[in-house]
């Protein structure tokens, strides 16, 4: 097992840091919207299948829990995300009507 040193603890908290609030931002939007919009099912899933694996990877390969930490913090951001495109799968946005 290898431990990650160096500057790669540094980088993956800083890709942290510019990820996170956007899907924090997303998640606040769906909320607020009562409704998901034109999110793709697919992606979402497929995103947060892919975080849950990279924490599994990490461990694995680097053993180092900071690394594995960011991972938690993405797959609970997709899974939020992911949960909420469950909850309002049959909600559609409602229709803006034209002004005459």
């Amino acid at each position: 097992m290898q431990k990650c040193h160096g500057n790669i603890g540094q980088v993956q908290m800083t890709k942290r840091r510019f990820s996170t609030p956007p899907q924090l931002l997303q998640a606040a939007t769906n909320y607020r919207n009562g409704h998901t919009g034109q999110l793709s099912a697919i992606t979402v899933f497929l995103l947060f299948g892919g975080s849950l694996a990279r924490i599994f990877t990490s461990i694995q390969e680097t053993g180092d829990p900071l690394m594995a930490g960011t991972f938690v913090v993405s797959s609970l951001c997709n899974g939020l995300i992911a949960a909420q495109l469950l909850f309002y799968w049959n909600v559609k946005a409602p229709h803006k009507k034209k002004k005459e």
